[in-house]
């Protein structure tokens, strides 16, 4: 079940974190220049920063150009073409950083006040949050990070330091959530965004976390096969009743529904953003897209994409498949539609869109009710993330479970997800059994008959649609899901780039302009991150 937590926004957050925790006006004297800190008051703020700018596709999030990268959507980093200035590099370092300073804070305070649950929390999103941040750019400020003023120019961790150093600042949290001895006066169920203060949930995603983190290691020397042998063994993790999102509502007066909804559907000029073929393609079954889908058609596609057209329109576009209008990825063509109101949209599934019923209703953005609601979380880590995981482990003789009764596990759990936000919307039906049980049948005799990480990998990457930069992840570490290069997938000669496909991101412009101990200027298609040995 979608949990029944406060439901936010980051355009609204000040608003509504006032009327989510009594008393906030006695934090100071004066208002405008606070000397105290408050736990309840830093504490969302931290989280909100962290899923606005770590999930989704909105244009500050670093979620647009991994999107892009990943071929789930095409925006900043078309072609491969990623530069430190782009808004979701910045935007994404900047705010992230910004959360982790208040983070940082919760840490104090809560260690001087006896608020150890507190403390735990900080702790288990701090650990999330550089996690991430090694992933994305290998060595980052962490020892020095949060030290200002007193360091005002943070020097660069290596990320092979800093990610021992977070499976013992994860160990630490659990230790501080299970204190008993602790006070714990201050109230955090108004407050705490993600779990309304239930500390068996935290625990469940420190493990979770914990698992994760072990597995984006394992092709490297630090990986603890007795670590995560005991984190199976407890088997301890998130599930449909704790996965680590932020739910939204539906109200636009105050505006509080999904970023990515928002930004879908308040304006049909507004979108930073498009759709991808390639995904679109495989998920579909076409030919010319990932072979082991070909004539293999997933039934979330009308929960995924909302169609405005039939394909019949004489309008230009660079891409149309049947009504999925798009620009194709390196696409260099003059033949581009601007008519949004023709483009496909985010659906249902991950934004809260509409529902494809077959209406086709061109420029029909004023999406309310029946016709979409911006009721779904953003999310970072679902249960069928932790099932993927888990069935990719044993796969490659990691852990001795049952990787197919795993990869079942997990194909079921995202088909559920995907119901569970269907039901938000009025009016949408679920996934039929029937179209679910068919094509887990197709995929599941595809796994039996061979290309078993494949299969893994690239159900996990369309489940991850929403949430991409777990994805840009594995596929460093497997390969999967099979991308597209259009220098050699399509035949059109005005489809192609000049650029690698980049094994890290560069890092932010506003910081390395600022920062004296900033590393060399990197190179993105070279510089890989500690654990990416292939």
């Amino acid at each position: 079940m979608m949990k029944n937590i406060l439901k936010i926004n980051a355009f609204l957050l000040v608003l509504l974190i006032f009327s989510g925790c009594e008393n906030w006006l006695d934090v100071n004297e004066d208002l405008n220049q606070p000397t105290v800190g408050r736990v309840d008051l830093l504490l969302p703020s931290a989280q909100i920063h962290m899923f606005t700018y770590l999930s989704g596709y909105q244009g500050a999030s670093i979620g647009a150009t991994i999107g892009t990268v990943m071929h789930q959507v095409k925006a900043s980093g078309d072609s491969y073409d990623i530069k430190p200035t782009d808004h979701s590099i910045n935007e994404a370092w900047d705010d992230v950083y910004s959360g982790l300073q208040d983070l940082e804070e919760i840490i104090r305070i809560g260690k001087a006040d006896d608020q150890l649950k507190y403390v735990g929390v900080a702790k288990l999103l701090k650990a999330y949050n550089y996690s991430l941040l090694v992933d994305l750019w290998g060595d980052v400020p962490f020892s020095e990070a949060t030290s200002m003023p007193a360091i005002m120019y943070p020097n660069f961790d290596k990320g092979e330091d800093i990610y021992p150093a977070l499976f013992v600042l994860i160990e630490d949290a659990i230790l501080d959530l299970k204190n008993a001895d602790s006070k714990n006066t201050v109230a955090m169920d108004a407050c705490d965004l993600i779990y309304g203060g239930n500390v068996d949930s935290w625990i469940k995603l420190a493990n979770s976390l914990t698992l994760k983190m072990y597995n984006q290691i394992r092709l490297h020397s630090s990986y603890d096969a007795s670590k995560v042998d005991a984190l199976i063994l407890e088997n301890n993790f998130i599930d449909s009743d704790s996965e680590f999102e932020i739910a939204y509502g539906s109200s636009k007066l105050p505006e509080n529904r999904n970023p990515m909804y928002a930004a879908e559907y308040k304006s049909a000029e507004s979108h930073s953003y498009l759709l991808s073929h390639w995904m679109f393609g495989t998920m579909n079954g076409d030919d010319n897209y990932i072979p082991l889908f070909k004539d293999v058609k997933d039934p979330r596609i009308p929960y995924y994409y909302y169609k405005q057209e039939d394909g019949t329109s004489s309008d230009k576009a660079d891409f149309n498949n049947g009504g999925f209008y798009t620009t194709r990825f390196g696409s260099h063509t003059t033949e581009v539609s601007t008519n949004f109101k023709k483009f496909t949209a985010l659906g249902v599934y991950p934004c809260g869109g509409k529902f494809d019923d077959g209406s086709l209703i061109p420029g029909d953005f004023n999406a309310s009710g029946a016709q979409g609601s911006g009721l779904a979380p953003m999310r970072l880590l679902s249960a069928h993330d932790i099932l993927f995981i888990r069935a990719e482990l044993a796969q490659v003789g990691k852990t001795t479970e049952n990787a197919r009764d795993l990869f079942e596990k997990g194909l079921k759990a995202a088909f559920d997800k995907v119901n569970l936000v269907a039901k938000t919307v009025e009016k949408t039906p679920e996934i039929a059994i029937a179209d679910r049980e068919a094509y887990m049948t197709s995929i599941l005799n595809k796994y039996d008959a061979g290309n078993e990480l494949e299969l893994i990998m690239t159900e996990k990457w369309i489940a991850s649609f929403g949430n991409p930069v777990d994805s840009y992840t594995d596929y460093r570490r497997t390969g999967f899901p099979r991308l597209f290069d259009p220098n050699t997938d399509d035949t059109d000669d005005e489809t192609y780039t000049s650029y690698s496909f980049p094994v890290s991101m560069p890092y932010a412009n506003s910081s390395m302009n600022a920062n004296i101990n900033k590393p060399e200027v990197r190179n993105i298609s070279e510089d890989k991150v500690f654990w990416d040995v292939n």
